[in-house]
Formats: C-alpha cells, structure tokens, sequence
C-alpha cells in the first residue's frame, strides 16, 4: 500500500459518512416536536391540561397527582405553560439526538440497503408516535449493555439517561426501563463483568433521582409513585380493556409470529453467549409491553404494537454478535417485508388517516420547527393568543363569580374547563373519574373528598365511558356529593355544588341488608330505597393468565328498572367488588339531581339486575358470586329546588335552544363543542322530540360530528334527518331535511352544518331531531349533535 492510498482512506471514510450524517441531521430535525395541546374541555386534552397544569405547579405525583404519566409527561405531549415551554425545548432537542444518532451508529453494522430502509422508517414512525422513540431506544440500552465493545459502553452512558427520562414520563416506560437494565445486570454478573453491573444501575439511578427533584418532587414521594403505579398499571388492563377487530388481531398475530422467526433465525447464526441471551430476553420483556400497549385497549393503541415491531423487524439483525448479516438470508428478508406490509395495512383500516396525517405533519415541521429553534417567543405568544381565545369560547362567567378564589375539583373528564376559567383547580388525586382503575384508587380519591383537603366546589358532570355502569366511576365520591355538598345551579351544562359539611368527615354508615352467594346469569332483586352493593367475581386461573397475556372480557350488567325498560351497561368486577350504587342508577347529571332531591324517578330506579351470561364470562371468572346489599338511609332528602334544577337541565335548553320534549337514545347524550360552539350529542339511532310554538313557520338549527369519531376513532358517518311529528295517532312524518355527514373522507363534513325549512301550517305537531347510521349501517365512532334549534314565525320574528 502507497503512501498516498493510506493517506486517501480516512477522506474515503469521511466522504462515505457523509450522507448518513446529513440524514442523521433531517432525521433529526424532523422528529422535532415542539407542537402543543390545544386547552380544550375534552377527554384526551383535559387529562393532558391537568397533567401539564401538576408539573407546572410541582404537584406531586404519585401523591397529589395519580395516572399513568409521571412529573416529566409534558415531554411527551402537553398545553402550553410558560414555566415549561424552554426546558421542554431543549429536552426535546436531547431526547431526539439521542435517538437518532442511535439508530445510525447502531446501524452502521448492517448492510447499505437493509441500514437505509431502517433509518428511514425508524423517522416516520417518529414523527406519528413519540412512544416508539422510548420503546426502541431503551431496546437499544439492552444491546450496548450487552455488548462488550468500548463503543458500546460509552454509548450506554447517554441511553441510561434516556431510559431515566422516559421512566418519568410513563410508567409503561418505567417498567421496560427497569427490566432492561436488571436483565443486563443479571447476565453481567454471570459473566464476571462486576463493575458494569455495578454502575450501570448507579448510572440510572442517579440520572433518576436527578430527574425526579428537577421536576420539583419530593423524595418521600416516590414510594407513592411507584406504589400507586403498579396499581394504575395493574388496574388499567382489568378495566379499559376494549376489543380489537378481527381482522386487526389476525394482523397482529402474523406480524408477531413473523417478528421471533426473525428472532429465532438472528438468534440461530449468532455465538451461544449469555450476552446474546441479555439482549433475547430484553427484547421480548419491551415487545410484551409494546403488544400490551396496542391491545389492552384497542383501537389508536394498537398503531403502536405495529410501529415498534416494525422497527424491530428491520433492526434484528443488528441485535447479535457477532451480526452475520448474510446467513439468515431470503427467508429472513421476506419475514421483514411481511411485517412491513401487514402493520401499514392494518394501521390504514384501524387507524384511518394515519399516513394523511404523517404527510401533513412532515410538511408543518418542516417550516414551524426552524422558527420556533430562532424565536421561540413567538411561538409562545401564539399558544398563550390561542389557549386567550379557547378561554372566552368556554368561559362560565357565573361559576367563576361563585367560585372565586375557592378550591374547585372537576368530576368527570372535562378537566380543562377549571383551567380555561383559571379557576383555583385542586384536583383529585386520580384526575379523571373513570381513572380510578382500582379499588385502592377509588378508595383514594373517596378519602380527599372526605379529608380536609376537599375541595370547596365540585364542577359535575357525570361522564362514564365505554358505557359504563355510571356509579362505578368513583362510587365514594359520588356518596360523597350526594350527602356533603348541596348542587347550586348549572351552567353550560356543568353543574356546580358547593361544600356544606365541612371535613373531615367519617365514612357513610351503611346498614347491611343482605349477603348471599349468586351465579352468573341469575336475575337478582335490589331492595327499595338507596341500596350499596359489593359483588364479588373471581378470575378464574385461565381468566388470569389470558387477561395478563392479551386483555380482559367485557362484561355486561343489564338492569331491569322501575318503568319496564331494561338498560345494559358495561360491568367492571374489579371496582364493584369495593361497592357500588345499585338503587337508583342516574345516567346523567339531572338523573343525579332527582336521586339527590329524593324525586321518584321510575327511570333510575332498579328492580333487579344481572351480570350476562356467555361463554367468554364463564371462562374468565368463576361461575359462583357474592352479592351484599347495604342500605345509605341518609343520602335522599326532599328538596323542591332541586327538583326544578333537574328539570331545567333534563331539557338541555340551554344548548337546543328549546327544551326537548323528549330524548331517545340507547347511549345517553351529553354536551361537546364543535369550532366553539355547543352540541347536545344524541348518538344513533336517537331522537330529540321539541314541540312547536304557534305562530311558527319556519325552523333553521345546526348539526355536526364529534371531532373525536374521525380523530380518535373510525366513524363511517351518520344521517341526520329533521321530521315534522303530528299529534294526530298514526299519521305519517314528513321529512323536512336529510344529510348524510362522513367527516373521515370529506373534510367539509367536519364543519358545523345548517338546515332550514318551512314547517306545516296545517296541523299541531313536534319537531324530531334523529340521528341515524350512515349507509354502511356501522354506528361506532357515530357522535353525533344538534344545537340552536330556531322557530320564527311568517314575519321571521323569533320565537320562544
């Protein structure tokens, strides 16, 4: 070799770099996300509003805050906070170098066309899902602690910082970190390697506790987070389980099958050390949790199972040494060209719009990332004009007079709202109510309600999801509100109550009433008045080890009330073995309000009920139950005024702009914004009955879908449809106007959208509201509303 050819090796070395450092530096630059959550009043921006509100004012997580987050959630997503903004922007900086210049160090062992195609989709799935960055970053701290090359040493220091920053953004993050780290040090000890065993473990927990007092938490606290985060882990697969399709569960099983061949083949040509062994078992402990995370709770969630086996796939070559990148071969190649197609097809049918939304987010950040780098102060301003705006859009101007500077909590999971309003928000400590996945953290939230911490004003809505059972969410707060603080008026639909009894208070006393054995599938009579009730519905052994591999059943109660009409609704064994209100079962706010007021109300009163019957609950838990019933004597007291407060908000008159005469709905209706502007949701097939003022003879109003069933979910459209009802028996309807909206295809369908139409003249009628599924006859994801309902008479003078 000549002088000058050894000369010319290190340009050749850097030349050849250089177009993995200019993709490194796009790369980067594009799985930059600096975008933040509207401060809106619903599910998901309310629980990511209170969250980013708690880390903001330091609140302590696993004590005064409990979820599935930790005290640095705002680097995944967050509202606008001043306090958090910077720090954000720079940890976001970190996070993604670190990810990135992973990938392609990592990557350098395998081959030029396998490497590029990995490095390209390990950005694009960056840029739709922040949660595959933590879950194959921290795959990646497993291969370099089992390596025992200086490279990948001295890049574990900076993956161990990553790992503690992820543990406290997540708690599924925590768990893989945690994993990880002890299967490394396990195989580490095997191996003799004492000092890596012995530091990598410091290195993390250092750069942990580091984290945790920068976040402005207490050490004492962090019992409780962890704690209660096991609980929250635990209790989230038993009661948020939601079924996937068929065709997407199909899809899973082939791509996971597909993902240990790979495996098992990279496995096959690799030495038999205990290093390799390490990196096998870190693998699947973070490849459970990533299916476990797609389907605990089907849905957007399963986009996430199939973004990290993707990745996966196409890096399992570089998990081994020594990587003998040719050996697997075409068969191995394949396996990962199936995994490919099979998760972006399956991602297309169960989450459509995914790759639109990819295409529109690439182009955003493209150019909002650079000005936001140069003037972050501009974008600042932006937010805070933004969050101002949403502000006057959902003010409560009378709760905020009453409420003033005194604590105020929020039952439900509008939380948003008591921030919009910058009111005093103290909130419970498992922020939302249908989060109390345990009978510890129903518990829990029951006690603040009781402590002297108790907030002095509650704003209500009673918001079960999934169709739930509605007094399983927080069953002790629920008794609390009924018995302790006195409902004072509503106001755009929230309900506000006022503390009367000052804390601390004892729990309720409860007389029992009975106690007996049951099966599934019995009919059991509920005693009259207000009635506690506990059941208890074991796993069965099979139960346990399938909820733990894939997810829990849906379980169904159907109740057979006073006024003949039977309600089903979805039943949660874990929380109903802690208690319950069986008699009476109010679905909504006014329901609520009657059970309060001791009003009679055969349409919440429950005569008996039973847990259904089917093959999959008798496979699951165990054929014979415990039923007991307690009596609460003093929770009903007569009360006019509560009564007529009932009234008013059962008419939902503030938002149709009459009061209906009649709802009929199998899911029961609730209010949401669209562009501002207030809905009454009535989900099909359902129908609002106004009756028409004389003297009207022309009706206008307005319709829209739920920004949610197209965002969140797979609507396929609804049809909306005005008819004239006669009074007269068995006369037939007139259909003034129908419209079929598919917001997830049309974008003009996501609008709010307007009727008008002249009314008869000729015969004394009502008004019908119905909302009906769309041409495909499929009514999931179908939210749909109606608002400003407007008579005028010939003169077009507005009636009342």
């Amino acid at each position: 070799m000549t002088f000058s050819d050894r000369r010319d090796r290190p340009v050749t070395a850097v030349l050849s770099f250089l177009p993995y450092f200019a993709f490194s530096i796009c790369s980067w630059y594009l799985t930059l996300n600096f975008a933040k959550t509207p401060l809106i009043p619903q599910l998901d921006a309310s629980w990511i509003a209170a969250l980013t509100f708690a880390a903001a004012d330091k609140l302590q997580f696993g004590r005064d805050v409990i979820f599935t987050y930790g005290p640095l959630c705002h680097l995944a997503f967050s509202t606008y906070a001043p306090s958090l903004f910077i720090p954000d922007l720079f940890l976001e900086l970190g996070i993604k170098a670190i990810y990135v210049a992973t990938l392609v160090i990592l990557s350098m062992r395998m081959s030029a066309a396998r490497r590029c195609g990995f490095l390209i989709v390990a950005t694009l799935v960056a840029v739709v899902s922040y949660q595959v960055i933590y879950f194959f970053t921290i795959t990646c701290l497993a291969i370099c602690l089992a390596c025992q090359s200086r490279s990948s040493l001295i890049l574990a220091l900076p993956l161990l910082a990553f790992a503690a920053v992820a543990s406290l953004v997540k708690l599924t993050f925590l768990w893989a970190a945690v994993l990880v780290i002890a299967c490394g040090v396990f195989f580490a000890l095997l191996e003799g390697r004492v000092i890596l065993a012995l530091i990598a473990p410091v290195v993390y927990c250092g750069f942990f506790a580091l984290g945790w007092h920068l976040a402005g938490q207490r050490l004492g606290a962090l019992p409780d987070f962890l704690r209660n985060g096991v609980d929250v882990t635990t209790g989230y697969a038993a009661t948020m389980s939601r079924p996937p399709s068929a065709g997407a569960l199909i899809a899973a099983v082939v791509v996971l099958a597909a993902v240990i061949a790979q495996l098992v083949m990279c496995f096959k040509h690799a030495e038999r050390n205990r290093q390799n062994w390490a990196v096998v078992i870190s693998v699947a402990v973070v490849l459970f949790l990533a299916w476990k995370l797609g389907f605990s709770r089907a849905g957007g969630h399963i986009a996430e199972f199939f973004y990290y086996a993707m990745l996966l796939s196409l890096g399992a070559r570089l998990l081994f040494r020594p990587a003998l990148f040719h050996k697997p071969g075409l068969i191995e190649t394949g396996l990962a060209a199936v995994v490919i197609m099979t998760s972006c097809s399956s991602i297309l049918l169960e989450v459509p719009g995914t790759f639109s939304t990819l295409v529109t987010v690439l182009r955003a950040r493209w150019t909002s990332n650079i000005w936001t780098l140069i003037y972050p102060g501009r974008q600042c301003a932006k937010y805070e004009a933004r969050d101002i705006q949403f502000a006057k859009t959902y003010e409560l101007p009378r709760i905020k007079q009453t409420v003033g500077r005194d604590t105020v909590d929020v039952f439900g999971y509008e939380q948003a709202i008591a921030l919009l309003n910058r009111l005093n928000y103290t909130p419970n400590p498992v922020v939302q109510t249908y989060c109390a996945y345990t009978p510890r953290l129903a518990t829990i939230n029951g006690d603040f309600y009781r402590s002297s911490a108790a907030p002095k004003h509650a704003i209500f809505k009673l918001q079960p999801i999934d169709n739930r059972l509605p007094t399983l969410d927080c069953a002790d707060v629920l008794v609390s509100l009924a018995t302790r603080y006195l409902p004072l008026f509503s106001e755009k639909g929230y309900l506000l109550f006022q503390l009367t009894k000052a804390p601390p208070c004892g729990q309720v006393i409860k007389a029992p009433i009975s106690d007996s054995e049951f099966t599934v599938g019995q009919t059991i009579d509920v005693p009259p008045g207000a009635v506690w009730c506990e059941i208890d519905l074991p796993d069965s052994f099979i139960g346990k080890v399938i909820s733990f591999i894939y997810q829990a059943p849906t379980v169904e109660v159907e109740l057979n009330m006073d006024n003949g009409k039977a309600s089903r609704r979805r039943f949660l064994p874990t929380l109903a073995h802690s208690g319950f209100l069986i008699n009476p079962v109010p679905f909504n706010a006014a329901d609520f309000l009657d059970f309060i007021s001791g009003e009679p109300n055969p349409a919440i009163t429950v005569r008996s009920f039973k847990i259904v019957n089917n093959g999959i609950v008798q496979l699951f838990y165990k054929h014979t139950t415990r039923c007991r019933f307690w009596s609460l004597p003093q929770l009903t007291t007569r009360n006019p005024r509560i009564a007529a407060l009932a009234t008013d908000l059962r008419g939902y008159a503030d938002v149709l702009g009459h009061p209906a005469a009649q709802i009929t709905t199998h899911i029961p209706v609730e209010r949401f914004f669209v562009q501002g502007r207030e809905f009454l949701l009535v989900h099909p097939t359902g129908e609002v009955r106004l009756d028409i003022p004389a003297q009207a003879a022309r009706v206008r109003g307005e319709f829209a879908m739920k920004e949610e069933s197209y965002t969140m979910g797979n609507t396929a459209g609804a049809t909306f449809q005005v008819e004239f009802v006669p009074r007269i028996p068995n006369a037939g309807r007139t259909v003034f106007c129908r419209r079929i909206l598919a917001p997830l295809t049309t974008a003009g369908d996501r609008d709010v959208q307007s009727f008008e139409a002249d009314l008869r003249r000729d015969s004394e009628g009502q008004l019908a509201l119905r909302t009906l599924p769309g041409p495909s006859g499929k009514i999931d994801w179908a939210w749909t509303g109606w608002s400003n309902i407007e008579f005028t008479d010939l003169s077009g003078r507005k009636l009342q």
